[in-house]
């Protein structure tokens, strides 16, 4: 369950339906057949950065990384992270603003888009031309926010909107969209009979939920935890040299 194997799988059972990868750029108001592969990255620049090498060395496609700039679980703009960023830009993958919808309604978003994109573009020194939403609602997902120059993931053209209980549009005669959200396939699993009859799809995919070892959700998230400690652990010895090693492998070990 989750793991890269099981990915490896999907992917094949997308290309056995014989409809072409193609990134968002690729696709025009005519284009009749197309697969979208997004990652949303939520918890670890570390797992999004396993995972575009899986894609890109085991696989051979490329997707699109749609990373934060305001998260409380990694900083993009540490030096390691932009480097993550670039390596993932060097396999031939894309990066997008993932954007973190505000709690003030009165906050206007296409500015904030904008904002965070110039910023975003200029730590990693690469043009983002794309951006997905982190929770989106429905009324924004109805908007169908268009803004100059940049590629909205949730877009008319790439994506339909259903004003359902659903959300989400799961008629096989429009785009198909189909998401791992919260370590589960809310709008069903991507099986052989789930994407027969299928001419464009979106999947979304959630790096920090897929792993070599894979899991449920809570295993998932105990590894993910182990992981997080780690790279704060080996911060902590880099920068705080008069910090006692010894005290910190004690830290190390705590549960």
């Amino acid at each position: 369950m989750f793991t890269y194997k099981e990915y490896g799988e999907i992917i094949q059972r997308l290309r056995d339906t014989g409809l072409p990868f193609l990134d968002y750029k690729e696709i025009t108001e005519e284009t009749k057949k197309f697969v979208i592969l997004r990652h949303d990255v939520e918890f670890s620049l570390s797992r999004a950065h396993k995972l575009a090498y899986f894609e890109s060395n085991h696989l051979e496609i490329k997707s699109s990384y749609f990373i934060q700039i305001s998260n409380n679980c990694y900083n993009p703009f540490s030096e390691e992270n932009i480097q993550i960023i670039r390596d993932i830009i060097r396999m031939g993958h894309r990066v997008g603003l993932h954007y973190h919808l505000p709690k003030n309604s009165t906050h206007n978003i296409v500015e904030g888009i904008k904002k965070e994109i110039d910023i975003f573009s200029n730590f990693i020194e690469t043009t983002v031309d794309r951006f997905s939403f982190h929770r989106p609602t429905k009324l924004v997902l109805s908007l169908d926010i268009k803004i100059d120059n940049l590629i909205n993931s949730y877009a008319s053209r790439y994506f339909n909107y259903c004003s359902d209980n659903n959300l989400i549009n799961t008629n096989k005669s429009k785009i198909f969209y189909l998401s791992d959200s919260q370590h589960k396939w809310k709008f069903g699993y991507p099986s052989t009979e789930r994407l027969e009859g299928v001419k464009r799809i979106q999947i979304l995919t959630h790096p920090y939920s897929w792993s070599e070892m894979g899991g449920g959700s809570d295993d998932n998230f105990e590894n993910l935890f182990v992981e997080k400690k780690q790279e704060l652990m080996n911060s902590m010895n880099e920068e705080c040299s008069h910090f006692p090693y010894e005290r910190m492998k004690l830290y190390e070990n705590l549960k």
